[in-house]
């Protein structure tokens, strides 16, 4: 099951309120696929919700073209397709061959392959998917498989005018880390980087570190004078 369409850096985004059109190809191999003309995301909802009868084991959302490591998988869709196996509550992998211009799905399909095998006999945490990005080496030259960190990158945006009134954003990413337990330095390494994602989003280390906001509430908005006093005051 797969989007009919170029998908990349649509996000977790989802067709609401408009209708997804689904296509089915026959081939004789007996293996039923489908085109979706919707997001990752709507391809793995409409699998376990519409499409498929049989519960679903396993998730494997890719292979993506190019690496999705640092700042990458917050704009991912084959990470998304992920992340909604795992609110589904299905294990779930995300797996890229790091090359834009030379990847090598050979070598992807083959560790998707191997961790797909593994996740199903010993299964993962709740709510937890992998993020795996593959180099796009030969097989023989994998020096082996790391457990990472998303990396910390940034972008190098910009807007080219295309004439008529439009823009198209341009950029590289680019990564200032040098952690060897990072998913870029790994893949540069030669390792096929493993990042566990989670979808609690929640900051945990700030939520003793922001509770000076409380008294905004307890100071002010919680009487009428007060909120006359913050307006006045411009606060």
């Amino acid at each position: 099951i797969a989007p009919t369409d170029e998908m990349s850096a649509c996000g977790h985004s989802i067709s609401l309120n408009k209708p997804v059109y689904v296509r089915q190809y026959e081939v004789s191999d007996g293996y039923h696929r489908y085109g979706i003309e919707g997001t990752p995301a709507d391809c793995v909802k409409l699998a376990v919700k519409k499409l498929l009868d049989e519960k679903l084991s396993l998730v494997v959302s890719g292979i993506n073209r190019g690496p999705n490591t640092g700042l990458n998988i917050l704009y991912s869709g084959t990470v998304s397709g992920a992340l909604e196996g795992a609110i589904l509550g299905i294990p779930s992998i995300a797996i890229s061959s790091a090359s834009y211009t030379e990847p090598r799905y050979d070598t992807s399909a083959v560790v998707a392959y191997v961790l797909g095998r593994k996740i199903l006999k010993s299964g993962l945490p709740e709510k937890v998917c992998l993020n795996v990005n593959v180099p796009s080496i030969p097989i023989e030259q994998i020096k082996g498989f790391k457990i990472t960190r998303q990396a910390e990158t940034e972008f190098e945006e910009y807007f080219d005018d295309n004439g008529d009134g439009g823009f198209i954003l341009r950029g590289d990413s680019v990564t200032r880390d040098v952690d060897e337990n990072s998913d870029v330095v790994a893949v540069k390494m030669g390792y096929v980087s493993i990042t566990p994602l989670h979808i609690d989003l929640t900051h945990y280390d700030s939520l003793t570190s922001i509770t000076y906001l409380c008294d905004i509430f307890d100071k002010t908005l919680s009487s009428k004078d007060g909120i006359e006093d913050m307006v006045i005051k411009g606060i």
